[in-house]
Order: C-alpha cells, then sequence, then structure tokens
C-alpha cells in the first residue's frame, strides 16, 4: 500500500492499464459494427451522371421506377438485379460508373434465361418493350473496376427512343 501512495495517477492509470486485463472483466462485449453494402459507397461523379442522364430520359417521356440499384463491380465482374415489367409499356435501363470503369455493359433478361436486350457500345442505355409481363433480371459487367447505379424507367409503347446521346462526350468526362 505504502508503493502504491507514492505512485502518481499516470503511473497508477499505467499500471491498471496492463494489470487489469489479466484478471478480466468478465465477458467480452464488442460492439458490432454492420457491414457495409455496396449501395452505401457513393461517388459525386456517378451521381451527378446519373441525374443528367436521368433528366434527358424524362425528356423523353419516361418516369423513374424504384430506387437506384448501386453496387461496385471488380474487372469483368458482373452483378444482377430482379425486376418486373409490364406489356404494354416500354423500359429504359440506364447505367453509369465511376471514372475506372472503362465500360458499363447492360443485358436485360427474361426469366428463362434468354438475353432480350442489351446496350450498344458507347451507349449507357438500353431500351425494352415486352411482349408480356413477367420477371426479368438486369445484368450489369464492367470492363474496369469500379462503383455503378442502374436505374430503370417506364414509359409509352410505340416511340422510337434516342439513347446514344445520354453518355456525356469525351470533351465532357472527367
Amino acid at each position: 500500500a505504502r508503493r502504491l501512495r507514492g505512485m502518481g495517477a499516470r503511473s497508477l492509470a499505467a499500471l491498471a492499464f496492463f494489470v487489469l486485463p489479466m484478471f478480466g472483466c468478465g465477458d467480452e462485449v464488442e460492439a458490432e459494427v454492420p457491414e457495409r453494402r455496396a449501395a452505401e459507397y457513393r461517388s459525386e461523379r456517378v451521381d451527378v451522371e446519373m441525374d443528367r442522364a436521368s433528366e434527358v430520359v424524362r425528356t423523353r417521356g419516361f418516369t423513374d421506377q424504384g430506387v437506384v440499384w448501386r453496387g461496385f463491380l471488380v474487372d469483368r465482374g458482373a452483378a444482377t438485379d430482379q425486376v418486373s415489367l409490364r406489356s404494354g409499356n416500354c423500359y429504359v435501363v440506364l447505367g453509369v460508373a465511376s471514372s475506372a470503369v472503362e465500360s458499363l455493359e447492360l443485358s436485360l433478361f427474361d426469366s428463362d434465361g434468354a438475353a432480350v436486350a442489351r446496350n450498344t457500345p458507347g451507349t449507357p442505355a438500353l431500351h425494352y418493350c415486352p411482349p408480356g409481363s413477367g420477371t426479368f433480371f438486369v445484368a450489369v459487367r464492367a470492363s474496369g473496376s469500379g462503383l455503378f447505379a442502374v436505374r430503370r424507367f417506364e414509359g409509352p409503347a410505340g416511340i422510337d427512343v434516342r439513347l446514344d446521346d445520354l453518355a456525356p462526350s469525351p470533351s465532357e468526362r472527367p
């Protein structure tokens, strides 16, 4: 006890730091840290580009359907999302990616796994008018690694929709 009285506060704190773990303090309780999901990762470039291209699609008579699907792809990686489409309507699926992604391929598959629509190189969107209502799958594949965002739009059938002007020109790219 005499030895402890002569110790300063700093010395007692250091002693407690080393001695208390030896005795333990009961069950250790670790705070759970939720795992981050790709949808939580945001990119200003992706958001700005999605907003710009979405506005163009809206001016062509299409409305947003659901929330933006976000994720991260590694080079040549792919991801899929299930969607419901109705006959009598047409859809535009728009995809944008961070600058490290050289190209983003969009494909649409029916419930049997048959490819029913794909984007053309240099065009960040695809257009499809399903002959019947049902479940479809949107697939994205990247050349390069990075963040992506995909938004689906619904619009009227029977109109030709221009999609080749949705990507920024090379001089506008960051």
